[in-house]
């Protein structure tokens, strides 16, 4: 498929499960980009000069540049930001890297949090100055992506590493088409994967046994740390009494039935037919689905045809709470696959901190948790279902404990400082290695 359809085939996809509104202001955002490059941007030179100062009045102790068009007020609200969050909590400086496409409202630079700030990377003549100032600096810099980023070419980060920058590669997902929505890799991704990933002297952060087993056979452990998903427990605690919630969930509510309930990407790798297969067993229950499409799998798949299952469409990060408080059962019925014996959901840490009952099929970053019910076959799957939907906190307290108990181990900022962790050993051996040749 060429770039134009798998383009348009994204509109439309994004329009059904987040509406026109925000199609239109996406590309009201690109075109209107387009025009303040060339216009209003180079006038507001002096401007960004006295931002850029003030940002740099205290040298930091490190610095990270969030190199990846993943955007930050999106609806999935992840990895990229929860992490960018704590390494800034924990006293790092972070750039992460967005455009107005996806970020309408950042036009230059924006101060999130203290030491966390969004750049416009469309913003040629701030980026130049941020980048020139950036080179005056004797801290450690790095450009953080993902094995996934699909802009930088590998001259591009070699070019980075020859003035000065270090690089920090996140391997999260097995390379396979289906997670770039393409037909085959772009030969990008691929380049760079090789390039780093034969390379021990490269920090690389994995999230899976199966990512790091498949890279210690390549470099060994050096600069290599296991840091899977996490989550942010005190998110997944609150309670917004003034969160509306959408008018067809309101209305599965008041049906006043158990309810199964997902949410994440609905893309090829989700056992459409075992949770077909479950809700027919299983009449009474309705099976909720709140995420957005991928790819085509979902429409296709004929799911909606069964009268319990339930489409919610798109839901922000920042309400997720207040609709999965109604779940009785969480799921993630992924099918198995290269895909997603490599993969480590997110959802996964979010339901332990919601404490409801999770059912999850064979994967291997899911079978490590006790809390997680794992089924292997479909009847599994249904009974257990069945089972789930029986747990309170009266009858299987220890079971509730355990949930929470799991959820406060795998928190982002215990990944975070995982990654940092191994930094400083990776700056450590840096340092040891220049002085010694400084000697000689």
């Amino acid at each position: 498929m060429s770039n134009i359809k798998l383009q348009i085939k994204n509109v439309f996809a994004v329009a059904r499960s987040e509406g026109w509104v925000r199609v239109v202001k996406y590309l009201y955002y690109l075109i209107l980009d387009k025009l303040s490059r060339k216009i209003i941007y180079p006038l507001k030179k002096k401007k960004y000069t006295k931002i850029i100062d003030n940002i740099f009045s205290t040298t930091p102790e490190r610095i990270f540049v969030w190199h990846q068009s993943f955007g930050w007020n999106v609806p999935l609200f992840q990895r990229p930001q929860h992490i960018a969050k704590c390494l800034a909590k924990q006293g790092n400086l972070v750039f992460y890297f967005v455009s107005r496409d996806l970020d309408f409202e950042v036009k230059d630079i924006e101060k999130i949090n203290e030491n966390l700030y969004l750049v416009n990377r469309k913003n040629t003549t701030m980026l130049d100055l941020l980048k020139k100032h950036l080179s005056t600096l004797s801290c450690p810099k790095y450009i953080q992506f993902y094995s996934t980023e699909l802009d930088m070419t590998l001259a591009d980060i070699k070019n980075y590493q020859e003035n000065g920058y270090h690089l920090l590669y996140e391997y999260i997902d097995d390379l396979a088409p289906e997670i770039s929505g393409a037909s085959s890799l772009p030969k990008n991704i691929l380049d760079k994967f090789e390039y780093i990933s034969n390379n021990c002297e490269i920090p690389m952060v994995v999230t899976a046994d199966v990512l790091y087993d498949e890279i210690t056979s390549k470099r060994g452990n050096e600069n290599l740390v296991f840091a899977c998903n996490g989550v942010d427990i005190e998110h997944f605690h609150s309670n917004d009494d003034n969160c509306t919630l959408k008018e067809n969930f309101k209305a599965i509510i008041k049906q006043n039935k158990k309810m199964v309930g997902y949410y994440g990407a609905l893309a090829v790798w989700f056992d459409y037919e075992l949770l077909k297969a479950t809700a027919k067993e299983l009449p009474d229950v309705n099976f909720v689905l709140i995420g957005k499409e991928y790819d085509d799998s979902f429409i296709s798949s004929g799911i909606l045809d069964l009268p319990n299952i339930k489409y919610i469409g798109v839901v922000s990060y920042y309400q997720l709470p207040q609709y999965a408080k109604y779940f009785d059962v969480c799921t993630i019925p992924f099918l198995i696959n290269d895909i997603t014996k490599a993969t480590s959901p997110i959802k996964l840490f979010e339901y332990m901190a919601l404490g409801k009952p999770i059912l999850t099929t064979a994967m291997p970053e899911c079978e490590k948790f006790s809390s997680v019910k794992i089924s292997y076959t479909e009847k599994e799957y249904i009974e257990t279902v069945k089972e789930l939907l029986e747990y309170t906190k009266e009858n299987k307290p220890k079971y509730f404990e355990l949930l929470q108990e799991q959820a406060l181990q795998n928190t982002w900022e215990n990944k975070s400082k995982s990654i940092l962790d191994m930094l400083a050993i990776y700056e450590s051996k840096a340092h040891s290695s220049n002085t010694s040749e400084m000697g000689d």
